[in-house]
């Protein structure tokens, strides 16, 4: 799923082609389909939404497709009461989600609710296009080239600090899977990798990064947990 502001066309493209179409992207030697989200609706789906008006707007907006125009929109669900309420009548699923299904079944919608990955087997996409560098989750920030997360000397040092954590996690397990038999309490050694595994994990998360520097040193604590684990297991092989 790519945000529809980055993505980059090869030819000259409409302003709903680069929005309501799958397509390919291709990177040292792969590829893999790029389905690309809505900005606008998405932004207006995040804090309530109406269901006339998103009617009206698909409406307005693919009326010119001269194809089968796939819209997407996707937001934070864990971000704001708009999701999470319990009072489901007012919230996303009750006052917009189950409206708009309603409105499906009596045949007054207009379009038709679809899984992507059902659009992807219909119509799969047979055009490439490359993708800019960049997040749409930033709020009022620029989530061009991901700045948001790697702007300071901070952010990057911590980011390196993962990669090397991560690299030293997959020395260790290496060492693990060749060698288990030789050390006493196995299993007990595999958890401390298990362990260090969802610390690594938790270091990762972009809410250590998204706030400047702010947050970085929680994810240095993670990592400093991450290692002392992954060290006491190293300790074991070394004994022998």
């Amino acid at each position: 799923l790519v945000d529809c502001w980055y993505i980059k066309p090869l030819r000259e493209m409409r302003w709903e082609e680069m929005r309501y179409r799958p397509y390919i992207a291709r990177y040292g030697g792969e590829e893999i389909i790029v389905v690309p989200r809505d900005r606008e609706l998405s932004n207006a789906q995040e804090s309530g939404l109406d269901p006339g008006w998103f009617q009206h707007e698909i409406y307005e907006r693919t009326k010119n497709c001269d194809f089968p125009a796939l819209v997407v929109t996707w937001t934070d669900g864990e971000n704001g009461g708009w999701f999470r309420t319990q009072n489901v009548k007012s919230g996303f699923w009750g006052h917009f989600y189950h409206e708009i299904l309603n409105r499906y079944r009596s045949g007054t919608l207009g379009f038709i609710p679809v899984h992507i990955s059902e659009y992807l087997d219909k119509y799969p996409p047979t055009e490439e296009v490359d993708i800019y560098p960049g997040a749409w989750n930033t709020g009022k920030h620029w989530g061009g080239d991901f700045a948001q997360w790697t702007g300071s000397l901070l952010q990057k040092k911590g980011l390196d600090e993962i990669r090397l954590a991560s690299a030293y996690y997959q020395k260790v397990k290496y060492e693990f899977d060749g060698k288990n038999k030789a050390i006493t309490n196995p299993e007990e050694a595999r958890q401390m990798i298990f362990n260090a595994y969802d610390l690594i994990l938790e270091a990762e998360t972009s809410c250590n990064f998204f706030w400047g520097s702010a947050w970085v040193h929680k994810s240095f604590d993670k990592l400093e947990q991450a290692y002392r684990l992954l060290d006491t297991v190293m300790s074991r092989f070394s004994d022998k």
